[in-house]
């Protein structure tokens, strides 16, 4: 079964993917609700599968749909790990309930708490933008670096933590209060 995972201020929801299609946006009338963020529209995205194929396309938003970072115009296809950033929320296409981010962190959370690894000032704000679905040009705007450098340290905390995506990771800024 396909899933979702959903970080919007910080927050990791996990929605099972029942039905073929799904609409995403602000609105309360949406399948996927992003209450609280103000960047995402009333109706943002939809999303559809055909034949177990998933496909998002953006709704005429005012911030647009990004898939991976990539601004979409047309449906696109997705796959299991893909990113989808709409206004200040993340989500990821997922087939494993076993892999959602709840239940990888678990070892994490505990090395956190051992002190096995320590996060500077600048992985707990990487961890923040993270947590709030930051694409990497926003986090090198923020941390005012360039875009292969803001992925390059993501990947690199990502590698340092263990948590080896970027929902994985806002997860881990939940856990830890920085989100």
């Amino acid at each position: 079964m396909e899933l979702l995972e959903v970080v919007t201020d910080g927050q990791v929801r996990t929605i099972s993917l029942t039905d073929a299609q799904v609409t995403i946006g602000r609105g309360l009338e949406n399948d996927v609700v992003l209450t609280g963020d103000a960047r995402a529209s009333r109706s943002h995205a939809l999303m559809t599968s055909i034949d177990g194929v998933w496909k998002v396309v953006d709704r005429g938003s005012t911030n647009g749909t990004y898939v991976n970072s990539v601004r979409i115009a047309n449906p696109v296809e997705l796959n299991p790990g893909d990113r989808i950033n709409i206004g200040s929320s993340a989500i990821v296409l997922t087939t494993d309930r076993t892999g959602t981010a709840a239940h990888r962190l678990g070892d994490l959370d505990a090395q956190i708490n051992a002190g096995n690894f320590r996060l500077s000032v600048a992985d707990r704000q990487l961890l923040s933008l993270l947590a709030n679905g930051a694409t990497d040009r926003e986090i090198a705007s923020v941390m005012h670096m360039t875009v292969a450098e803001a992925a390059a340290a993501v990947e690199e905390l990502a590698s340092r933590t263990s948590a080896p995506r970027r929902i994985d990771l806002a997860r881990l800024a939940t856990s830890l209060g920085v989100g």
